[in-house]
């Protein structure tokens, strides 16, 4: 769809020219062009990773709560 709605933006031309010299578009160079001209993709793993901080964080907050909880 990016391509689409925008064909001479700099995935395009990064597309073109990874055909033109016979590249094959593996899915590693497709995940890759995602990462670096999709923004969305970018934001979406920051979230992610986010995410999963804050889950870690929460699960030892909690530890620490039962434990002092235990040793009352």
């Amino acid at each position: 769809m990016h391509l689409v709605a925008d064909p001479t933006g700099l995935l395009a031309l990064e597309l073109q020219r990874l055909l033109s010299s016979g590249e094959q578009i593996t899915d590693f160079i497709a995940e890759d062009l995602a990462q670096t001209f999709l923004p969305k993709v970018r934001l979406h793993d920051q979230i992610r990773d986010a995410g999963d901080q804050l889950s870690q964080e929460l699960a030892t907050v909690s530890r620490v709560i039962q434990t002092a909880q235990h040793n009352q």
